[in-house]
């Protein structure tokens, strides 16, 4: 999620501004409103338990877990930028980029540190273009490449590698709009479910307003990029597919079942004052909906085992979530230091929430135990040294 970590609690609402006749605040909810103080995000709502960020245990020690291995911030003397972890540990990633250039992407063994460059097409070769996001399975690994640093107004491109059988695939691109029409919502990224389909948003014209929509297509290629339903911010997880609606001022977010095609409404921001940041994720069967207010006090983070209310988490200034089958992570800005957030740590298993200085991003590892990416920052020198831990 190259472009939404960049901007953290932008991404949703930026979307509803490109792709709303509505006007939207970017970066959230106004919070400078002079208002009362809005109802909760999530009222009427049985949940199995309420926790709050300000009550997570202190920080993880080094005897807590193991590191896996160093994350290079350079590769050959060129920055390195990490976009995803594989289910096996490795990284995946691609140098920094200057308009004009190709781009290539990359697998990093943490350990040995070794390079495995990912093929494009072969009758193709390399497209001049920023790789934007990237996201891997046991079996692919899809990414988006744009010409342009703006994700709003920027045509793209979807490809595939598959690796079992080492081919790679262009799967789409993005539908013509009209001029000065966005041509995706903004800081989309792919995921794939459980089939290997592939699903983004992307945005086509309806009538005289641009209307975001869901899409999918097989990651083998098999059949064209097809429009799903209306809707931002796909994530697919097993055999859900969970997305949200926005008219700009009011988010609603479903899941839907996709071998029965019935959608869920999940949450309703209809009477808040809330609205999303950076945040709808799935995993496993969870979905966990990052929901900002007005009043910052008032950010919630609602986590849904299948379609039931399981895990209501409350904090201050919400931004950054990210969700495993294992683990949930968010950051609440009073925790930002020196520039870096402190993320606050859920684990499903025994229920324990925590703090782990600089949590950006989770990555996952079946069979092998969880994987979370993890700086540390060095006061004295100002800088980050960023591992793949596995905790204890």
């Amino acid at each position: 999620m190259r472009f939404a970590k960049v901007v953290g609690a932008l991404a949703l609402t930026m979307v509803a501004a490109a792709c709303s006749s509505a006007p939207q605040p970017q970066g959230g909810p106004d919070r400078s409103s002079s208002v009362s103080p809005s109802p909760s995000a999530s009222p009427g709502i049985e949940w199995r338990a309420i926790l709050s960020t300000s009550a997570a245990r202190p920080a993880l020690g080094d005897s807590e877990f193991d590191s896996v291995g160093r994350i290079p911030a350079t590769v050959d003397g060129r920055r390195f930028i990490v976009g995803a972890v594989t289910p096996e540990g490795q990284l995946l990633g691609t140098f920094s980029w200057k308009p004009g250039e190709k781009s290539g992407l990359y697998l990093i063994d943490p350990t040995t540190k070794a390079l495995t460059s990912i093929p494009w097409p072969s009758k193709m070769g390399a497209p001049v273009g920023q790789i934007i996001d990237e996201v891997a399975t046991r079996r692919w690994i899809v990414w988006l490449v744009s010409r342009s640093t703006d994700p709003d107004q920027t045509p793209w491109k979807l490809y595939s590698y598959d690796r079992r059988r080492h081919v790679s695939r262009l799967l789409g691109s993005a539908p013509r709009t009209k001029e000065g029409f966005p041509s995706s919502p903004g800081y989309s990224w792919p995921s794939v479910d459980g089939s290997g389909r592939v699903y983004l948003d992307e945005v086509r014209d309806v009538g005289t307003t641009p209307t975001p929509f869901v899409a999918s297509v097989p990651a083998d290629g098999s059949a064209p990029l097809r429009v799903v339903t209306r809707g931002i911010a796909p994530h697919a997880s097993g055999e859900y597919l969970a997305y949200a609606r926005s008219t700009g001022k009011v988010l609603t977010v479903w899941r839907k079942d996709l071998g029965t095609g019935r959608s869920q409404l999940l949450y309703d921001g209809r009477g808040t004052n809330c609205n999303s940041g950076d945040g709808l994720v799935s995993a496993r069967g969870r979905t966990a909906i990052l929901v900002q207010c007005v009043d910052p006090r008032e950010d919630e983070v609602l986590v849904y085992e299948g379609a039931k209310p399981d895990l209501l988490i409350r904090g201050h200034d919400l931004n950054y979530l990210e969700m495993t089958s294992a683990y949930l992570s968010v950051a609440p800005a009073v925790t930002r230091q020196a520039g870096f957030y402190r993320q606050v740590v859920y684990r499903f298993g025994d229920r324990d929430l925590f703090t782990l200085g600089g949590t950006e991003n989770l990555g996952d590892t079946p069979g092998s135990g969880p994987l979370l990416e993890w700086g540390a920052w060095n006061p004295k020198t100002k800088t980050t040294t960023t591992h793949l831990i596995r905790l204890r």
